[in-house]
């Protein structure tokens, strides 16, 4: 299966959402927040990273685009989380740089069928 990284500043949240991915076959590395992220991203080089937009420290949406300029990560997708996108809104409205938009209450299932897409392409 895919090598994940979870950015989540939520502790339980984001240990229910790794713990669901590893259940699926995942291998997952967690980040409490933006800045973990772009360093273990480009430690890890995961498969596509969930990311939070709302984190201390780094914000997602800061953290994805450092991501995305850089030649070494910018091919690595990123599905965005956040409650605070309006239904309906591209998730490059949201957060530029961003390949997806899953909004919270997160649906797993929508998740992973999101995940599965963009790890397809």
């Amino acid at each position: 299966m895919a090598r994940l990284l979870v950015a989540e500043d939520y502790d339980d949240f984001r240990e229910l959402l790794a713990d669901y991915l590893r259940a699926r076959g995942h291998d997952v590395i967690e980040a409490r927040n933006g800045a973990e992220a772009v360093e273990a991203a480009r430690l890890e080089h995961p498969d596509a990273i969930v990311m939070d937009l709302m984190m201390p420290v780094r914000d997602g949406a800061s953290a994805t685009r450092e991501l995305k300029s850089s030649s070494a990560t910018r091919g690595i997708p990123v599905v965005a989380v956040t409650a605070a996108a309006p239904r309906g809104v591209p998730a490059q409205e949201i957060c530029p740089g961003c390949d997806a938009l899953v909004a919270k209450p997160v649906d797993f299932g929508t998740l992973l069928g999101t995940l599965a897409s963009l790890l397809r392409s």
